[in-house]
């Protein structure tokens, strides 16, 4: 159909509780400490996960010290051991901290500050749970948003920052040799834009992004949120688009309020408006399936079908569906010019980020491990 690729294929993933979170306490991923390395410049000298360990182990050992020389030995870390060994980025500047993160760890000196009062979130926040994704209603429109609980008319339902991109062209990606078509990001269809302005506002609140569009049966509406809620600030109303370019954090935020009562279980609708409604349906009366569209095998059910790599001589007589094709780590092609280099294989989801897409490659030959069962590839790239 028509809406074919106009949606995110990565849904139903979860997160889960790996600590005890307080009432009222943040949440918080960890991004790895590639992100924070890679981004010093943005968020400064952060430490590492081992970093943090290690220190965790030093405070624990500085408790045993008599607590007369806590001071003295506190003092000459900071001074003297802080700015040479990368381990002391951990150590809290406080003495009295330092000895509270020696008894339980230095996460226990950042879970108190990263808590907020209910009535300060009742305030200033925005229910997270409000939506459930499940298939929507319309035709062809995929997953949709449903209602966890009734809300009345008026009601904000829930709320989402968003991202300011500031120029509709980051959007564009180079064409790719299998489907020339697209010369657009996926994200672009979530996003929010004026015909007379280059900024995107792109929402990332949990669910919102699932709210599909129909003009006779919409039951919510966005709004801006109020200055303080999730992020958001009138005063960027009144500034140009560059002064947002230079701004990392959300500064805008929208509310989603529902324009009638709405029962629980029923799915959320909004109206995309009538530009978006007419282009919609001349991308429908143009829109054609691709060729050999009968063919099309999604990744993860062939995966199951052919668990192992074709080599070309197999391709030769038994070729891959048009929509799929081998492609090799970029650290392959990095390495390559050491000559035969062996990596262990590791099965993906699909869902990590791989820069581009890979590139194309050819399996040659593939050999099976006698004991273990595992398969060495020799590829060419």
């Amino acid at each position: 159909d028509a809406s074919v690729g106009s949606f995110t294929p990565y849904y139903g993933g979860k997160t889960m509780v790996t600590a005890k979170v307080p009432m009222g306490g943040e949440l918080f991923k960890d991004y790895g400490d590639e992100w924070f390395l890679s981004r010093e410049a943005m968020v400064g000298v952060v430490p590492t996960a081992s970093e943090c360990i290690n220190m965790n182990q030093l405070l624990a050992r500085f408790l045993r010290l008599p607590e007369a020389l806590h001071a003295l030995i506190h003092e000459f870390m900071l001074d003297e051991l802080k700015p040479i060994y990368g381990v002391f980025k951990a150590l809290p500047l406080d003495l009295e901290e330092a000895r509270r993160a020696g008894m339980y760890g230095l996460g226990a000196l950042h879970q108190h500050q990263a808590r907020r009062a209910i009535d300060w979130l009742e305030e200033h926040g925005r229910c997270m749970d409000a939506i459930m994704a499940k298939r929507s209603t319309i035709p062809e429109a995929g997953r949709g948003a449903f209602a966890r609980r009734p809300a009345k008319a008026g009601s904000v339902i829930t709320g989402s920052p968003l991202i300011h991109i500031t120029d509709e062209d980051h959007m564009d990606i180079p064409q790719l040799r299998f489907d020339p078509s697209n010369s657009k990001q996926l994200v672009l269809n979530y996003c929010f834009g004026h015909r007379d302005s280059t900024l995107l506002l792109c929402p990332y609140g949990s669910g919102v992004n699932y709210i599909n569009h129909h003009k006779d049966r919409a039951n919510v509406r966005i709004r801006w949120a109020k200055t303080g809620v999730i992020a958001h600030d009138d005063g960027w109303f009144h500034k140009e688009v560059l002064d947002m370019q230079k701004e990392l954090n959300p500064i805008l935020a929208f509310d989603y309020v529902a324009i009638r009562d709405i029962d629980a279980g029923e799915e959320l609708l909004l109206d995309y408006g009538t530009e978006w409604e007419e282009a919609w349906h001349r991308h429908v009366q143009s829109w054609h399936p691709k060729p050999n569209w009968q063919q099309y095998i999604h990744w993860q059910d062939f995966d199951e079908m052919m668990p192992v790599l074709r080599t070309i001589r197999e391709l030769a007589d038994d070729p891959y569906p048009p929509n799929l094709d081998t492609r090799c780590h970029d650290y392959l092609l990095l390495t390559s010019s050491f000559g035969g280099i062996d990596f262990e294989w590791e099965e993906s989801d699909g869902s990590y980020f791989l820069p581009v897409l890979g590139n194309w490659c050819k399996v040659l030959s593939r050999s099976q491990h006698g004991t273990t069962g595992k398969y060495t590839y020799e590829v060419s790239i």
